[in-house]
């Protein structure tokens, strides 16, 4: 049997439990993150105002909760209810609003839960099995059952933050409203801490289990993959039954809130334990109370015991995992593509051979090219099924649709192609570093695989949208000519941020780029295409006043628009090479 032991200076060697184990690795972990997110001034300050944005959306929810609750328990809406009622005998609306307001607590349980239960598998396997500082902690002198706990809670990191911004301030308030006692108040922090556990502990249960047959890369590019088109489907099919929602009657809302309060859903038990703890009845309470935290400390209990046998088998299969020894016949292949004569400079060639040769293999790419086909697919149908719809949109969203479906589409598949752009190299990039290549010839290759998409799909998008709604020639190749020069400057911008604030460390290859950079980096984009709009499409306006300089004046916008371009390309592609060859890897 192994020990683990914890030296103190001064004093004799001690085992290591796991709880002291799981705080010993907490604390490395909040050292970490603290060294990493607040180390400068700038990122404390940063910090502070996202506590206060999220401090004011937790009172928004609170407001909105005690207010709406305290309206339906209230007279003014018992009376505007009867009245309805005597004007519409035949709409059925119910005589009594407070079965339904009982419902909301276990609506909202129920919605977090049916969220927990889709997201908690490609989670819980992320953190447990790809999580990049795994290695450390399985080869450290801590138990096997301690890493599993620090993961496990790890993964759900996020949904306690859901919790406490969102549902935290929204059930509070429901009681305020409700006007409860304060055992439902103290009944809410132990019923958040718990609830959890039951979806991610079944998902951890199905992860131990799934990764002893499948490569955890492999279940997770499956899992994202599916997700996708679980999403894309939802979407479409909640835009096709929308008009039938519209025309329901207000009283099947009613039942269906009431559906929702069903007695075999633990998040029915949660809901009825708070709501019994309001009321002071401690039967009620240590009876739904007792089931439902009975229910997730087994589940939470069972997933230990399964994770001491599997865990550590399941990383030392994806640890031993290797490539895929090439066949004669793809060598050959990529040789003769090798000797292929090309425009570009050949360490330039040799980066987008590889980034185009890379993007098949992770099938989470699948997710990112079948999403923006399906949803243009679904707005041109939109688009030509019924044209009075859009009579009420706005004139430059109903003239420049085909322009800005083909934007949407031509981004997506840039941002799926090289949206991650230097991040999706991750610790490797020192490999790129130390080939003969310079830091701007390594930026010009990512730039030029994320603007493929718009030369090979945007020209015929925009063209045959247009001639299809019944536009003309001209007009179509002017807005695919936009379209292709101002994606010049646009990916420009991105693949620049991309390397200038990029963040190596473990984490997925979407997400390796400073959030603040991001934001900034799209309101530059936005400030840069509405120059491109005002050259383009504003000064050849102003022919209506001056008949006589209308070629003058559009030719005019677009010399103006190409030097604008020119210089964001320029000043970002270097300022993202001097950032990127600063940079200690």
């Amino acid at each position: 049997m192994t020990t683990y032991l914890q030296t103190v200076p001064g004093s004799p060697a001690r085992p290591l439990s796991t709880l002291g184990a799981v705080r010993v690795i907490l604390g490395a972990q909040l050292a970490a993150a603290r060294n990493a997110h607040l180390r400068s001034r700038h990122q404390q300050i940063i910090a502070v105002i996202l506590g206060l944005l999220l401090l004011a959306v937790a009172g928004g929810a609170y407001w909105l909760m005690e207010r709406t609750t305290s309206y339906l328990n209230g007279p003014a809406f018992a009376r505007l209810l009867a009245e309805a009622a005597a004007r519409q005998p035949s709409a059925g609306l119910p005589a009594d609003i407070a079965p339904f307001v009982q419902a909301v607590p276990a609506a909202l349980l129920l919605a977090l839960l049916t969220l927990l239960t889709l997201s908690s598998f490609s989670t819980v396997l992320s953190a447990l099995f790809l999580s990049g500082d795994l290695d450390t902690l399985v080869v450290a002198p801590v138990p096997m059952r301690a890493v599993f706990i620090v993961t496990f809670f790890g993964s759900l990191r996020h949904a306690y933050l859901l919790m406490l911004v969102l549902l935290l301030p929204a059930l509070v308030g429901y009681g305020q409203g409700m006007g409860v006692g304060p055992a439902f108040f103290v009944a809410v922090g132990p019923a958040l801490l718990l609830f959890p556990l039951l979806p991610a502990g079944l998902a951890a249960a199905l992860v131990l289990a799934v990764v002893r047959v499948i490569p955890a890369r492999r279940a997770r590019d499956i899992v994202a993959a599916l997700g996708g088109l679980v999403g894309v489907l939802g979407y479409v099919v909640g835009q096709l039954v929308r008009p039938a929602a519209q025309v329901a009657a207000p009283v099947q809302s009613f039942s269906a809130l009431t559906a929702l309060n069903h007695p075999l859903l633990p998040s029915t038990w949660a809901a009825r334990a708070l709501l019994a703890a309001g009321a002071g009845d401690w039967t009620a309470l240590l009876g739904y109370g007792g089931l439902f935290a009975g229910l997730a400390l087994l589940v939470f209990g069972g997933c230990l015991l399964l994770a001491e046998r599997l865990y550590y088998a399941g990383w030392a299969n994806l640890a031993a995992q290797g490539g895929r020894v090439r066949s004669r016949r793809a060598a050959e292949r990529s040789q003769r593509s090798e000797s292929w004569p090309s425009l570009l400079p050949p360490q330039i060639w040799a980066v987008l051979r590889k980034d185009l040769r890379v993007f098949p293999r992770d099938l989470r790419n699948l997710q990112h090219l079948i999403f923006p086909l399906v949803m243009c697919a679904f707005w041109t149908v939109q688009m030509l099924a019924d044209p009075s719809e859009g009579a009420a949109t706005p004139t430059l969203v109903r003239t420049g649709a085909p322009l800005l479906i083909s934007l949407y589409l031509c981004g997506m598949l840039s941002f799926a192609l090289g949206g991650a752009g230097i991040g999706r190299e991750g610790p490797g990039l020192w490999m790129l570093r130390t080939a003969p290549l310079s830091p701007l010839q390594l930026l010009q290759a990512k730039w030029l695989l994320a603007y493929l998409p718009f030369p090979l799909l945007g020209p015929v998008s925009v063209v045959g949208l247009s001639l299809l709604r019944g536009d003309g020639l001209a007009p179509a190749l002017g807005d695919a000519a936009l379209l292709l020069s101002a994606a010049v400057g646009i990916t420009a911008l991105f693949t620049a941020s991309g390397a200038a604030f990029v963040r190596l460390g473990g984490g997925p290859a979407d997400n390796r780029v400073s959030p603040l950079a991001g934001l900034l980096t799209l309101l530059c984009a936005l400030l840069y295409g509405g120059l491109v709009m005002a050259c383009v499409r504003g000064l050849p306006a102003f022919a209506t006043y001056l008949p006589q300089f209308t070629v003058a004046l559009h030719l005019a916008g677009w010399l103006l628009h190409g030097a604008i371009t020119a210089l964001v390309c320029w000043a970002a592609l270097a300022f993202g090479a001097r950032r990127l060859s600063q940079r200690e890897l």
